[in-house]
Protein backbone atom coordinates (compact mmCIF):
# COMPACT_ATOMS: atom_id res chain seq x y z
CA UNK A 1 0.00 0.00 0.00
CA UNK A 2 2.90 2.46 0.95
CA UNK A 3 4.46 1.90 -2.86
CA UNK A 4 0.77 2.70 -4.34
CA UNK A 5 0.79 5.54 -2.25
CA UNK A 6 4.09 6.85 -2.98
CA UNK A 7 3.87 5.76 -7.20
CA UNK A 8 0.38 8.46 -6.83
CA UNK A 9 2.49 11.01 -5.27
CA UNK A 10 5.34 10.82 -7.60
CA UNK A 11 2.51 11.02 -10.26
CA UNK A 12 1.24 14.30 -8.62
CA UNK A 13 4.69 15.53 -8.80
CA UNK A 14 4.85 15.05 -12.29
CA UNK A 15 7.71 12.77 -11.39
CA UNK A 16 6.38 9.37 -13.00
CA UNK A 17 3.41 8.47 -15.91
CA UNK A 18 2.68 5.40 -14.72
CA UNK A 19 4.41 2.91 -12.66
CA UNK A 20 3.71 -0.11 -10.99
CA UNK A 21 3.22 -0.28 -7.71
CA UNK A 22 2.71 -3.61 -5.27
CA UNK A 23 5.11 -6.22 -3.88
CA UNK A 24 5.64 -10.12 -2.78
CA UNK A 25 6.34 -12.43 0.04
CA UNK A 26 7.86 -15.56 0.03
CA UNK A 27 7.08 -16.57 3.77
CA UNK A 28 7.77 -20.17 3.40
CA UNK A 29 10.94 -19.24 2.25
CA UNK A 30 11.89 -17.28 5.33
CA UNK A 31 15.66 -17.57 6.90
CA UNK A 32 16.68 -18.00 9.97
CA UNK A 33 18.84 -15.56 11.40
CA UNK A 34 22.63 -15.99 12.92
CA UNK A 35 23.78 -12.82 14.97
CA UNK A 36 26.87 -11.18 14.28
CA UNK A 37 28.66 -10.97 17.07
CA UNK A 38 32.20 -10.36 15.84
CA UNK A 39 34.37 -10.96 19.85
CA UNK A 40 32.14 -14.38 20.60
CA UNK A 41 34.38 -16.91 22.37
CA UNK A 42 33.55 -20.27 20.67
CA UNK A 43 30.36 -21.80 21.69
CA UNK A 44 26.41 -22.56 20.96
CA UNK A 45 25.05 -19.95 18.88
CA UNK A 46 21.05 -19.04 18.82
CA UNK A 47 19.56 -18.64 16.03
CA UNK A 48 16.72 -16.68 15.37
CA UNK A 49 13.43 -17.14 13.71
CA UNK A 50 11.75 -13.53 11.96
CA UNK A 51 8.55 -15.34 11.60
CA UNK A 52 7.93 -15.11 15.49
CA UNK A 53 7.33 -11.47 14.39
CA UNK A 54 8.87 -9.84 17.27
CA UNK A 55 11.26 -6.61 17.84
CA UNK A 56 13.98 -5.33 20.37
CA UNK A 57 11.87 -2.34 20.94
CA UNK A 58 8.75 -4.43 22.50
CA UNK A 59 10.37 -8.33 23.31
CA UNK A 60 7.45 -9.92 22.77
CA UNK A 61 5.62 -11.08 19.90
CA UNK A 62 3.17 -8.75 18.23
CA UNK A 63 0.41 -11.73 18.51
CA UNK A 64 1.14 -11.52 22.42
CA UNK A 65 0.55 -7.44 22.36
CA UNK A 66 -2.00 -7.30 20.34
CA UNK A 67 -4.38 -9.43 22.38
CA UNK A 68 -3.70 -6.92 25.19
CA UNK A 69 -4.33 -4.06 22.97
CA UNK A 70 -7.74 -5.66 22.09
CA UNK A 71 -8.77 -6.31 25.74
CA UNK A 72 -8.24 -3.20 26.26
CA UNK A 73 -11.10 -2.10 24.17
CA UNK A 74 -13.14 -4.61 24.94
CA UNK A 75 -12.77 -6.98 21.91
CA UNK A 76 -12.55 -10.48 23.40
CA UNK A 77 -11.67 -13.59 22.47
CA UNK A 78 -14.73 -15.10 21.30
CA UNK A 79 -15.55 -11.87 19.12
CA UNK A 80 -12.32 -12.28 17.39
CA UNK A 81 -13.23 -15.90 17.03
CA UNK A 82 -16.62 -14.42 15.51
CA UNK A 83 -15.00 -12.54 13.16
CA UNK A 84 -12.72 -14.99 11.99
CA UNK A 85 -15.22 -17.53 11.24
CA UNK A 86 -17.23 -14.90 9.21
CA UNK A 87 -14.16 -14.19 7.01
CA UNK A 88 -13.61 -17.53 5.99
CA UNK A 89 -17.90 -17.58 5.15
CA UNK A 90 -17.59 -14.46 3.17
CA UNK A 91 -14.49 -15.51 1.59
CA UNK A 92 -16.58 -18.81 -0.04
CA UNK A 93 -19.78 -16.76 -0.31
CA UNK A 94 -17.66 -14.63 -2.51
CA UNK A 95 -15.45 -16.93 -4.07
CA UNK A 96 -18.79 -18.90 -5.55
CA UNK A 97 -19.95 -16.38 -7.68
CA UNK A 98 -16.48 -15.59 -9.02
CA UNK A 99 -15.60 -12.05 -7.47
CA UNK A 100 -11.91 -13.35 -6.97
CA UNK A 101 -11.80 -14.48 -10.66
CA UNK A 102 -10.04 -11.33 -12.09
CA UNK A 103 -7.72 -11.23 -9.19
CA UNK A 104 -6.21 -14.04 -9.90
CA UNK A 105 -2.80 -15.57 -11.90
CA UNK A 106 -2.24 -18.64 -12.09
CA UNK A 107 1.30 -20.20 -10.79
CA UNK A 108 2.97 -22.91 -12.24
CA UNK A 109 5.41 -24.96 -9.50
CA UNK A 110 5.83 -28.81 -8.38
CA UNK A 111 4.55 -30.37 -5.53
CA UNK A 112 6.37 -31.59 -1.98
CA UNK A 113 7.18 -34.79 -4.54
CA UNK A 114 8.37 -32.60 -7.19
CA UNK A 115 5.45 -32.99 -9.54
CA UNK A 116 4.41 -29.89 -11.83
CA UNK A 117 1.02 -28.59 -10.21
CA UNK A 118 -0.71 -25.26 -11.10
CA UNK A 119 -2.45 -23.11 -8.37
CA UNK A 120 -5.66 -21.43 -9.36
CA UNK A 121 -7.30 -20.24 -6.29
CA UNK A 122 -6.03 -19.65 -2.71
CA UNK A 123 -4.81 -22.56 -0.33
CA UNK A 124 -5.77 -20.73 2.90
CA UNK A 125 -9.26 -20.79 3.02
CA UNK A 126 -10.59 -23.39 5.09
CA UNK A 127 -13.78 -24.68 4.11
CA UNK A 128 -14.35 -26.77 7.45
CA UNK A 129 -13.90 -23.47 9.69
CA UNK A 130 -16.57 -23.80 12.50
CA UNK A 131 -17.22 -21.82 16.03
CA UNK A 132 -16.59 -24.93 18.06
CA UNK A 133 -12.89 -25.65 16.13
CA UNK A 134 -11.82 -22.08 16.25
CA UNK A 135 -12.95 -22.37 20.08
CA UNK A 136 -11.11 -25.66 20.90
CA UNK A 137 -7.52 -23.56 19.63
CA UNK A 138 -5.30 -22.67 22.48
CA UNK A 139 -3.66 -18.92 22.24
CA UNK A 140 -0.12 -18.79 20.55
CA UNK A 141 3.33 -17.51 22.23
CA UNK A 142 1.09 -16.97 25.74
CA UNK A 143 -1.09 -14.14 23.89
CA UNK A 144 -4.54 -13.84 25.38
CA UNK A 145 -6.66 -14.00 22.79
CA UNK A 146 -4.59 -14.89 19.37
CA UNK A 147 -5.27 -18.36 17.81
CA UNK A 148 -4.10 -20.11 14.93
CA UNK A 149 -7.60 -19.79 13.86
CA UNK A 150 -8.16 -15.70 14.06
CA UNK A 151 -4.83 -15.24 12.64
CA UNK A 152 -3.78 -14.89 9.21
CA UNK A 153 -1.91 -18.02 7.80
CA UNK A 154 1.78 -17.24 6.87
CA UNK A 155 1.68 -17.15 3.24
CA UNK A 156 3.33 -16.43 -0.40
CA UNK A 157 2.04 -14.53 -2.34
CA UNK A 158 2.59 -11.23 -4.60
CA UNK A 159 0.08 -8.41 -5.91
CA UNK A 160 0.79 -5.53 -8.09
CA UNK A 161 -1.17 -2.30 -9.76
CA UNK A 162 -0.72 -0.13 -12.47
CA UNK A 163 -1.15 3.42 -11.31
CA UNK A 164 -1.01 6.06 -14.06
CA UNK A 165 -2.17 9.36 -14.51
CA UNK A 166 -5.27 10.45 -16.38
CA UNK A 167 -3.53 12.31 -19.23
CA UNK A 168 -1.36 8.63 -19.52
CA UNK A 169 -4.43 6.41 -19.11
CA UNK A 170 -6.32 8.76 -21.98
CA UNK A 171 -3.17 8.87 -23.98
CA UNK A 172 -3.18 4.78 -24.40
CA UNK A 173 -7.32 4.44 -24.31
CA UNK A 174 -7.31 2.72 -20.94
CA UNK A 175 -10.22 3.06 -18.78
CA UNK A 176 -9.24 3.30 -15.27
CA UNK A 177 -10.86 0.79 -13.12
CA UNK A 178 -10.46 3.83 -9.75
CA UNK A 179 -9.36 7.07 -9.11
CA UNK A 180 -7.09 7.25 -5.75
CA UNK A 181 -8.07 10.39 -4.25
CA UNK A 182 -6.05 10.39 -0.94
CA UNK A 183 -3.33 9.00 0.81
CA UNK A 184 -2.22 8.82 4.35
CA UNK A 185 0.58 7.65 6.35
CA UNK A 186 0.67 7.45 10.55
CA UNK A 187 2.60 6.43 13.44
CA UNK A 188 2.03 5.76 16.54
CA UNK A 189 3.32 3.56 19.81
CA UNK A 190 5.64 0.00 18.49
CA UNK A 191 2.67 -1.90 20.18
CA UNK A 192 -0.19 0.02 18.46
CA UNK A 193 -1.20 -1.98 15.70
CA UNK A 194 -4.85 -2.93 16.03
CA UNK A 195 -5.34 0.46 15.89
CA UNK A 196 -3.12 2.70 13.76
CA UNK A 197 -5.39 1.47 10.44
CA UNK A 198 -8.29 3.61 12.18
CA UNK A 199 -5.89 6.17 12.65
CA UNK A 200 -4.63 6.31 9.18
CA UNK A 201 -8.38 6.23 8.01
CA UNK A 202 -9.51 9.35 10.49
CA UNK A 203 -6.08 11.38 8.97
CA UNK A 204 -7.56 10.95 5.12
CA UNK A 205 -11.14 11.46 6.08
CA UNK A 206 -10.62 14.37 7.67
CA UNK A 207 -8.84 15.63 5.10
CA UNK A 208 -11.25 14.91 2.85
CA UNK A 209 -14.40 16.18 4.93
CA UNK A 210 -15.45 12.94 5.24
CA UNK A 211 -17.06 10.67 8.05
CA UNK A 212 -16.71 6.75 8.90
CA UNK A 213 -20.50 6.30 7.88
CA UNK A 214 -19.76 8.70 4.21
CA UNK A 215 -17.51 5.69 3.03
CA UNK A 216 -19.11 2.95 1.34
CA UNK A 217 -16.59 0.28 1.49
CA UNK A 218 -13.95 -0.51 4.12
CA UNK A 219 -11.23 -2.92 3.59
CA UNK A 220 -9.03 -3.19 6.78
CA UNK A 221 -5.87 -5.69 6.78
CA UNK A 222 -6.73 -8.75 9.32
CA UNK A 223 -3.55 -8.75 10.64
CA UNK A 224 -5.07 -10.49 13.03
CA UNK A 225 -9.13 -10.96 13.68
CA UNK A 226 -8.28 -8.17 16.47
CA UNK A 227 -7.60 -5.61 13.86
CA UNK A 228 -10.14 -4.78 12.11
CA UNK A 229 -12.81 -5.01 14.95
CA UNK A 230 -10.77 -2.56 17.06
CA UNK A 231 -10.27 -0.27 14.58
CA UNK A 232 -13.62 -0.02 13.60
CA UNK A 233 -14.72 0.72 17.43
CA UNK A 234 -11.85 3.14 17.04
CA UNK A 235 -13.55 4.93 14.36
CA UNK A 236 -16.51 5.05 16.35
CA UNK A 237 -15.26 6.46 18.78
CA UNK A 238 -15.95 3.67 21.21
CA UNK A 239 -19.91 3.37 20.11
CA UNK A 240 -20.65 -0.40 19.67
CA UNK A 241 -23.42 0.14 17.34
CA UNK A 242 -21.41 2.71 15.14
CA UNK A 243 -18.94 0.00 14.75
CA UNK A 244 -21.01 -2.64 14.01
CA UNK A 245 -22.43 0.01 11.40
CA UNK A 246 -18.73 -0.14 10.33
CA UNK A 247 -18.40 -3.34 10.26
CA UNK A 248 -21.21 -4.44 8.39
CA UNK A 249 -19.46 -2.99 5.50
CA UNK A 250 -15.86 -4.06 6.19
CA UNK A 251 -14.09 -6.49 4.24
CA UNK A 252 -17.00 -7.64 2.82
CA UNK A 253 -15.77 -10.69 0.87
CA UNK A 254 -13.46 -11.66 3.45
CA UNK A 255 -9.94 -10.72 4.82
CA UNK A 256 -6.91 -11.68 5.01
CA UNK A 257 -7.45 -14.19 8.30
CA UNK A 258 -9.29 -16.73 5.31
CA UNK A 259 -6.99 -15.00 1.85
CA UNK A 260 -3.99 -15.05 3.87
CA UNK A 261 -0.95 -12.18 4.65
CA UNK A 262 2.10 -12.21 2.20
CA UNK A 263 3.36 -9.09 4.49
CA UNK A 264 4.83 -7.55 1.53
CA UNK A 265 1.96 -8.11 -1.15
CA UNK A 266 -1.37 -7.78 1.20
CA UNK A 267 -1.77 -3.82 1.02
CA UNK A 268 -1.79 -3.74 -2.48
CA UNK A 269 -3.91 -6.90 -2.55
CA UNK A 270 -6.45 -5.00 -0.29
CA UNK A 271 -6.32 -1.88 -2.90
CA UNK A 272 -7.09 -4.38 -5.38
CA UNK A 273 -9.65 -6.20 -3.50
CA UNK A 274 -11.66 -3.18 -2.47
CA UNK A 275 -11.84 -1.79 -6.30
CA UNK A 276 -13.56 -4.58 -7.28
CA UNK A 277 -15.93 -5.00 -4.57
CA UNK A 278 -16.71 -0.80 -5.17
CA UNK A 279 -17.42 -1.90 -8.85
CA UNK A 280 -19.63 -4.92 -8.35
CA UNK A 281 -22.07 -2.66 -6.10
CA UNK A 282 -21.85 0.01 -9.20
CA UNK A 283 -19.36 2.21 -7.88
CA UNK A 284 -18.89 4.46 -4.92
CA UNK A 285 -15.88 5.81 -2.56
CA UNK A 286 -13.93 2.98 -0.12
CA UNK A 287 -10.86 3.54 1.59
CA UNK A 288 -7.94 0.52 2.29
CA UNK A 289 -5.86 0.46 5.39
CA UNK A 290 -3.06 -1.45 6.77
CA UNK A 291 -1.47 -1.76 10.06
CA UNK A 292 2.97 -1.72 10.03
CA UNK A 293 3.51 -4.09 12.58
CA UNK A 294 5.36 -1.83 15.58
CA UNK A 295 3.15 1.13 14.86
CA UNK A 296 2.61 2.17 11.03
CA UNK A 297 -0.31 3.01 9.79
CA UNK A 298 -1.37 3.12 6.13
CA UNK A 299 -4.77 4.37 4.19
CA UNK A 300 -5.58 4.73 0.78
CA UNK A 301 -8.94 6.78 -0.41
CA UNK A 302 -10.76 5.77 -3.50
CA UNK A 303 -13.10 6.50 -6.16
CA UNK A 304 -14.89 3.84 -8.42
CA UNK A 305 -17.35 5.63 -11.01
CA UNK A 306 -19.45 2.37 -12.19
Amino acid sequence: MSAVGLGWKDIRLGEAQALLCGGFEALSATPRFLPRLQAARPGAIEMDDPLLLRAPVVDRQIAVYTGEESLRHGVTREMQDGWALQSHQRYFAAQARGFFDSELAPVDGVDTKNRPIRLTEDESPRPDSDPEALARLKPIYGSLTVTAGNAPGLSDGAAMLLVMSGEAARRRELVPRATILGYAQVAAGPTSGTTTPALAIRKLLVSHGLTPDAVDLYEINEAYAATPLVSTLVLADGASAAADRLRRRTNVHGGAVAIGHPLGASGARLVMTLVAALSERGGGIGVAAICGGFGQGDALLVRVDR
